[in-house]
């Protein structure tokens, strides 16, 4: 066979040819990435919105499932009305935070489940006294314009009867504000923003809570389902999870961090303490020049008064200290369970069965935060004043009733110290025994009153005594045909005092009740015997 012969530009020919083949031949698609503009608020600690980085408890959750997808975030800052009308017209595609709300389900479309439970609060001036919703009327509140919690405050007054000067703000620390400077008695926020504000306002939250609701990621309608598929399969995952990134982030952002700040006034302190210190030295040396003969004997005396007076001051505030933190958690804590009570009531509307209940049993709690609060009042880690107490129950318990003066109440109560175990199990009882009273003794808005006596009947003994004239049990026993929750939860908690109860029912109800200084060691009267003794003439 010949050898083919190819000339030097038929090479050239035929490398051009290989070459414009190799250029036309079609590469990899380079992989696409999934670009989502978020809105950004400021919402602190749930988004911050901060000049460099947007962060906070829902930016954070969301970070980790982009990262997990390769989406890329695009913030988009702006206020809370504008990222609601731009997520219904799809100039964003995802918003945090967002409440769940029958309305807002006609325009937006929310992942599964809640991300977080928040309410709203209602926060006051120092030197304003707020025990009920009923201390608001009249007075000027702040509030967010346009707040979904806005609204849920004026309905929830509104329930009441109850009318106030409102007064609008644009965000949460302009409400602030408006409560330090003294332009608004009172005002409203989220309740997860203004624990955070407390911090830096002259401001105090009361245990007034409403408008419970769950907070999600939101899109528009019909558009990007895609990413509430991905949320939702991350959240199933982490939420039963106590070790997951959501778990890591609720303990980072939403419970309570130690504060590792020291107090501005510890400084002004430590200075006075120095100018002291320096006086006492000066005082020394002076005595030690007019009076030689003394001069060891006063050095001593100093040092020990200069020791004596730091250990007092370091007990105050090692004191002090506890004393906020304990009362803050419990606040915190009975805040809480009053908002799930809240929440769960909304779930039936129209059950009177399950509000009544609920409504017995947020004032059981108001009882008992009560006498969490004078305990910090009074700075006493261990005993309140009875007299203090009962009367700051009993007109609480007449103003949560709405009493219009027709129900007179007389206090018979000696100013004495008692135990924060047993004043707590006290007001139960009155609880209870009040709140029959008001129900059930005085039908057809009958006028009439009720008496509550407390005395030490002998140095380890009290006795606590309720009166009234309604109506009474019927037949005029002590028993009626089936006893309550409520009483039966009065005959619990004296036999947790360890007491006896005599009982009678002629010309209204007449309760006396004798217990000792401090219960058995197991919770049974001081006699060793279990259960209630009942007493009747």
């Amino acid at each position: 066979m010949p050898d083919l012969q190819i000339s030097a530009s038929h090479r050239a020919w035929l490398l051009a040819i290989v070459l414009a083949v190799l250029a036309g031949r079609p590469t990899p698609l380079a992989a696409v990435t999934r670009s989502v503009r978020v809105g950004v608020f400021p919402a602190a600690p749930l988004v911050l919105n901060t000049p460099d980085q947007p962060t906070g408890f829902f930016i954070e959750l969301l970070e980790t499932i982009a990262l997990k997808e390769g989406w890329t975030l695009e913030y988009v800052q702006g206020t809370w009305q504008e990222h609601l009308a731009a997520l219904r017209t799809g100039t964003i595609d995802l918003l945090p935070a967002v409440g769940h709300t029958p309305e807002r389900l006609a325009f937006y479309e929310f992942n599964s489940d809640p991300v977080f439970i928040d309410s709203g609060v209602v926060f006051r001036q120092p030197s304003f006294p707020v025990h009920t919703v009923f201390d608001l009327a009249g007075k000027t509140i702040a509030a967010v314009r346009g707040s979904i919690f806005t609204a849920g405050f004026e309905a929830y007054i509104a329930s009441f009867g109850i009318q106030c000067a409102m007064v609008y703000t644009e965000d949460n620390p302009a409400v602030m504000r408006l409560i330090e400077s003294g332009a608004a008695e009172a005002g409203i926020t989220i309740y997860s923003l203004g624990s955070q504000l407390e911090r830096d306002y002259a401001v105090e939250m009361t245990a007034i809570s409403f408008s419970p609701l769950a907070l999600h990621y939101a899109i528009g309608q019909v558009r990007n389902r895609d990413l509430l598929v991905a949320i939702n399969a991350a959240l199933t995952e982490m939420l039963p999870d106590n070790g997951s990134v959501y778990a890591r982030l609720y303990e980072k952002w939403i419970l309570p961090q130690p504060s590792q700040e020291i107090p501005a006034w510890l400084y002004a302190a430590l200075a006075v303490a120095g100018l002291l210190v320096a006086s006492f030295i000066g005082l020394s040396l002076l005595l030690r020049r007019q009076v030689e003969l003394q001069t060891k004997h006063l050095t001593t005396e100093i040092a020990a008064h200069k020791e004596t007076n730091q250990k007092i001051a370091l007990a105050l505030e090692e004191r002090g200290l506890l004393m906020r933190e304990l009362y803050h958690r419990t606040k915190n804590n009975l805040q809480l369970i009053h908002s799930l009570f809240l929440l769960q009531a909304n779930e039936y509307p129209d059950n009177a069965t399950v509000n009544d209940m609920v409504a017995k049993i947020d004032s059981r709690i108001q009882a008992i935060s009560l006498a969490q609060q004078l305990l910090f009042e009074f700075q006493n880690l261990s005993q309140i004043s009875i007299k203090s107490y009962i009367a700051n129950l009993s007109g609480s318990i007449l103003e949560g009733f709405g009493s219009d003066g027709t129900v007179q109440r007389n206090l018979e109560v000696a100013d004495l110290l008692l135990p924060i175990e047993r004043i707590g199990t006290i007001g139960l009882i009155l609880n209870e025994l009040m709140t029959n009273s008001l129900k059930h003794a005085f039908p057809d808005r009958r006028g009439g009153s009720f008496t509550i006596r407390f005395t030490a009947t002998a140095p380890d003994s009290y006795r606590l005594e309720y009166l009234d004239d309604g109506i009474g049990f019927q037949p005029g026993n002590c028993t009626p045909p089936s006893k309550t929750l409520g009483l039966l939860l009065v005959d619990n908690l004296i036999d947790q005092l360890g007491g006896t109860v005599r009982c009678d029912s002629t010309g209204g109800v007449h309760y006396r009740i004798d217990f000792p200084v401090r219960s058995g060691a197991d919770g049974n009267r001081a006699d060793g015997s279990g259960g209630v003794a009942i007493a009747r003439p």
